[in-house]
């Protein structure tokens, strides 16, 4: 005798049915939007992670879309310092985190922009932040070091310096390590704010030209570059200087140009004063490898490749022999800087347009453009909201820029 299926039990089927029907199209809802996950790596501090790589292995979806802006620009009748603005992104956990020299460092949630946040700091934030599980720490132009709840904002400790801080920090096995402008190096306990170690470089002069640079950690040493023109190693667990190179000359006028140094497989990387970036054996500080197509302003090193930027072209070498992969003149330009995501290498240039031709109405505006690693084809490019000097950061499938009119910008899959 054939059983007839009671309504109940239709009903449990139907719903059934229906959780297994919206479980699937959430799930791939959620994989097309490129919701955050436990799998994604964050872009931490500036340039990526503590190497400074300027790159994330995690695929991005092109061509993005316009997330949201957000402006957090600072209100002031007479601005004392220049409408640049240089605190770079750094996006973990859903969330951006972001300084402002209109004193203020916020986080920022990735997908829609809400504040979640606000710390007030008692002067302008030009050092990119960086975060970890528990902190979120930057520096101030008044020299303090500030380190926050990641999750509340709150003040956990300060530490004062002697000279304005612009560089990034790193938080790194429970503590942070950061510079000032006055050519010194801190290493604070990550728990109590206190100092563990410092460095400072043997000058005699009391100005110091304002170099943004960041220090880079690998393999238990510390590497940045000085005012005075030297990249430095140090040792992590007490300040003891390793071995120091001569990389331009004292207050020579430089060229824009990156002056943070990376570190990869053994090699630190920096542009020298000629435009070239120099590969330095990262124990001893001598000369490896050295890459000159054109004067470079940024770039990126991965396994194989050496992506180098120009002022108006972006070249790819093989990273072993030298020899040039492809070079890509770029329809926006000069460029400002560089950084990598999956397959893809978004560079931001500031370019002047002028309507019709006539030049009083012309405009610089910036531009984003991404290009195929493996082949230099230009895959997208997108017209900013205003110029950029901010390094941009790209994780969890969104790209994140700061423009000079304080507006933040993200881009992404919806």
């Amino acid at each position: 005798m054939q059983r007839k299926l009671s309504t109940g039990y239709w009903f449990k089927g139907a719903e059934l049915i229906l959780f297994l029907v919206f479980f699937t199209w959430g799930c791939g809802l959620s994989a097309q939007k490129g919701l955050p996950h436990q799998d994604y790596t964050p872009w931490y501090t500036y340039l990526s992670d503590a190497r400074r790589s300027n790159h994330n292995g995690d695929d991005i979806f092109l061509p993005p879309q316009g997330m949201w802006m957000k402006d957090i620009s600072p209100v002031e009748l007479f601005k004392p310092y220049p409408p640049e603005q240089s605190s770079s992104p750094a996006i973990s956990g859903g969330a951006i985190y972001i300084g402002s020299t209109n004193r203020k460092v916020y986080s920022l949630d990735l997908r829609r922009g809400k504040v979640v946040w606000r710390f007030k700091a008692g002067s302008p934030v030009e050092s990119p932040p960086s975060v970890s599980e528990e902190m979120v720490c930057f520096g101030t132009s008044d020299g303090i070091l500030y380190c926050l709840e990641r999750k509340t904002g709150k003040e956990l400790w300060h530490y004062q310096a002697k000279s304005e801080i612009i560089s990034s920090p790193i938080i790194h096995n429970h503590r942070v390590y950061f510079a000032s402008s006055d050519n010194r190096i801190y290493a604070i306990d990550g728990r109590s704010g206190k100092k563990v170690w410092s460095y400072a470089r043997p000058q005699v002069q009391t100005v110091y030209i304002r170099l943004h640079s960041s220090p880079a950690i690998s393999g238990g040493r510390l590497y940045h570059t000085f005012s005075d023109g030297y990249l430095v190693c140090l040792s992590l667990d007490n300040g003891r200087e390793l071995w120091k190179k001569e990389i331009f000359k004292d207050f020579r006028p430089l060229k824009r140009a990156r002056r943070t140094p990376l570190v990869y497989d053994g090699y630190v990387y920096i542009v020298d004063e000629g435009g070239s970036v120099v590969g330095l054996d990262a124990r001893t500080g001598m000369e490896r490898t050295r890459y000159s197509p054109h004067e470079v302003v940024d770039f990126v090193v991965l396994r194989d490749t050496v992506l180098l930027a120009g002022r108006d072209s972006v070249t790819a070498l093989n990273r072993v022999t030298g020899t040039i992969l492809w070079q890509v003149d770029l329809p926006y330009t000069p460029v400002e800087n560089i950084f990598a995501v999956g397959g893809y290498l978004f560079v931001l240039a500031n370019h002047e347009s002028a309507p019709l031709g006539l030049k009083f109405l012309s405009e610089v505006r910036g531009y984003v453009q991404a290009l195929h690693i493996a082949t230099g084809e230009m895959v997208w490019s997108d017209k900013l909201i205003a110029t950029v000097t901010a390094s941009g950061s790209g994780a969890e499938n969104h790209i994140a820029l700061f423009t000079n009119k304080g507006v933040v910008q993200v881009m992404g899959t919806r």
